[in-house]
């Protein structure tokens, strides 16, 4: 496995608009790495060029497998509970772990509800569990804890911290102190890339 994640002198628009222009970056592999910088900076952009789901308009990048995403929408199939979106991923078989991990995110009895009936914060650590259940080296975070007050956001923070341990992470977030309960190094990006 590279010891990096490497974006190398990537352009990337969409239409007329040049959201990354000739960017490089380096990010290690085995830590938290947080992007963070204004709106328009690329910051999901960059995420979705480390997924393959989009690709450079010139430049490379170079980036590691299994992945496991958290993306900004929940993406959570509503009639299903929150342990048959889990379930989704891991395959079944798991039961036990995973309503343990959505205990630990809070959820301890609601694994069995369905997901259309939970607020927009319980979707919320749903989609997190659902992606801290996956097998990945490569867990991407992009604004994880939106929807979520200061108690349920540190405590979402730990547990994530605790099970990816030893994984390399890129978290996107606007904010510092999202980064700092993360213990993240944080890469300003410019308004412009």
């Amino acid at each position: 496995m590279s010891n990096t994640l490497r974006f190398h002198h990537v352009t990337k628009r969409f239409g007329a608009q040049v959201v990354l222009s000739d960017f490089s970056l380096d990010l290690p592999v085995g830590q938290v790495s947080c992007l963070m910088g204004p709106s328009g900076s690329g910051k999901t952009t960059l995420l979705n060029l480390l997924m393959g789901l989009i690709v450079p308009d010139s430049g490379s990048v170079q980036t590691i497998h299994p992945q496991s995403v958290v993306f900004q929408e929940d993406r959570l199939l509503p009639a299903l509970t929150g342990l048959g979106n889990l379930r989704l991923i891991t395959g079944g078989g798991q039961d036990a772990g995973l309503l343990r991990l959505l205990g630990e995110l809070g959820l301890a009895g609601e694994g069995h509800k369905p997901v259309r009936d939970f607020s927009g914060g319980m979707r919320r650590r749903v989609a997190i569990a659902r992606a801290l259940a996956a097998d990945y080296e490569l867990l991407l975070l992009d604004e994880p804890f939106k929807g979520l007050d200061a108690d349920t956001r540190a405590r979402t923070a730990e547990v994530i911290r605790r099970y990816s341990h030893g994984k390399t992470v890129v978290l996107v977030t606007h904010d510092p102190h999202e980064a700092e309960l993360m213990e993240a190094h944080i890469v300003q990006l410019p308004a412009i890339l």
